[in-house]
């Protein structure tokens, strides 16, 4: 019998020279901690522990053409290869993920390049704004700013150490597949040869907040340059709606705000729309608005344009966010099927029954005036 505890999905797509696509998702990110193994057991990790294995992985492996995304709630590893030659990478990266033997002296390498990285790039106003948006837009997973800037500082090897026992198990990896994989066996034979005997499962604690507790927000901050950021987060209310559900109104209101570079995100915890917003006007209304039937058929073609665009040009980042969305139970050709065939009777249904509540955040810097006495 196949051994599955590592969730797999395959989807077969034909591209040039027979080139296959590889994910494989981590449960955890940059703004996530706090962990609950087996559904019973709180782990306290560390904000800045993927950032520093990714790097750490830059420093040791021996494989090149491998990518490394630390996201807000997942950390993913990517990679393409040929048809012949995808399996045996895909086998090192996870040996490399069950049994690597870490070293003291990478480990501080790795964290000060991890260091080194993150000062240069908060010295960006842009940069700061999101970080600070997401203690709104997150909530429920208790992200803080300061935090993270002091595990950055203090996280240390046996801290990491533990992490790596603890997060990097079968039960908290998922693995996405795009191209020419017609021999599923070969791949599911593949990875139950490398798993370890270890196992359990792994999901972000939930640090619950009242929803009827949150405010809007308005933040200003001085900076070197003016930016403003709005997050918009959905609590819904009925306690039965499924990520698959949320994906599927988020992706729908998301597309129909008169704003580009719209970051739409689901887990099973939050759920909010970024974007940044010049004109600083209020979101709520325009998300509570009713689409129409004649707008809902437009809203449908956009979404679908950008997930067949991403299959077709882009099969690397359609390949990230299936694992993406495989840590939320979500399958990526069922949602696109679904969003398909969804009429806008349906999708109505889904609103009314999920029976969300929107608040709403602005993050804005203002550019510091200089004075000359």
């Amino acid at each position: 019998m196949v051994n599955r505890k590592i969730k797999i999905e395959l989807n077969n797509e034909i591209y040039d020279k027979d080139s296959v696509f590889a994910s494989i998702a981590l449960g955890g990110g940059f703004i996530t901690k706090d962990f609950l193994i087996d559904n019973e057991i709180t782990f306290a990790g560390s904000y800045a522990f993927y950032n520093i294995l990714f790097q750490y992985w830059r420093l040791t492996c021996s494989h090149g053409g491998i990518r490394y995304d630390v996201l807000r709630g997942k950390s993913i590893i990517s990679f393409s290869e040929e048809k012949r030659e995808y399996i045996e990478k895909l086998k090192y990266i996870l040996k490399k993920l069950f049994y690597d033997e870490y070293n003291q002296q990478d480990f501080e390498e790795a964290k000060n390049i991890s260091k080194d990285t993150f000062e240069r790039r908060y010295k960006s106003g842009k940069f700061r704004g999101k970080l600070k948006i997401f203690e709104f837009s997150d909530l429920n997973k208790k992200f803080e700013l300061r935090e993270l800037i002091n595990d950055i500082e203090r996280i240390d090897f046996d801290t990491f150490i533990s992490c790596a026992k603890t997060l990097l198990v079968p039960g908290n990896i998922y693995l996405y597949i795009n191209g020419a994989v017609h021999e599923a066996e070969l791949i599911y034979d593949a990875v139950e040869s490398v798993l370890p005997g270890r196992n359990h499962s792994v999901e972000v604690k939930n640090n619950y907040y009242d929803p009827y507790l949150k405010q809007d927000a308005h933040l200003l901050n001085l900076a070197r340059e003016n930016f403003s950021l709005s997050a918009v987060t959905f609590d819904f209310l009925h306690p039965g709606v499924t990520n698959f559900t949320k994906q599927v109104i988020l992706d729908f209101k998301a597309a129909y705000l008169p704003y580009s570079n719209v970051d739409i995100y689901v887990d099973s915890l939050d759920a909010n729309i970024i974007f940044e917003n010049e004109t600083l006007q209020p979101v709520k209304p325009l998300i509570y608005e009713e689409i129409l039937k004649e707008q809902f058929q437009l809203l449908k073609k956009k979404i679908l344009q950008r997930y067949f665009t991403l299959l077709k040009k882009y099969p690397e980042l359609f390949t990230m966010m299936g694992a993406d969305m495989m840590v939320n139970d979500i399958s990526l050709a069922q949602y696109i099927s679904f969003i398909g065939s969804c009429t806008y009777e349906l999708y109505c249904e889904l609103c009314e029954k999920s029976h969300f509540k929107i608040t709403e955040a602005q993050v804005v810097l203002k550019k510091e005036a200089v004075e000359f006495v």
